[in-house]
């Protein structure tokens, strides 16, 4: 797998950013996630929405992600 030779070790979390739109996703045993951004949404959901933020939560070797929306 590129994401083990590129780090020399399994690879089972990704975060990354600079878009600003919240994502969540898995691929081949991988977990992905961006959390989109607090101020700065390129996803905004209506008046009300001020964009997201994500939480990574590790217990027992297994991770999970959730991304939560704020609003007003």
């Amino acid at each position: 797998q590129t994401l083990t030779k590129g780090f020399g070790q399994s690879v089972t979390v990704v975060a990354f950013g600079g878009t600003h739109r919240a994502l969540r996703s898995e691929t081949e045993g991988v977990l992905w996630f961006n959390p989109g951004s607090p101020n700065l949404p390129s996803d905004k959901q209506g008046d009300d929405d001020l964009g997201s933020v994500a939480v990574l939560d590790v217990r027992d070797g297994k991770a999970s992600v959730e991304i939560i929306r704020l609003k007003k």
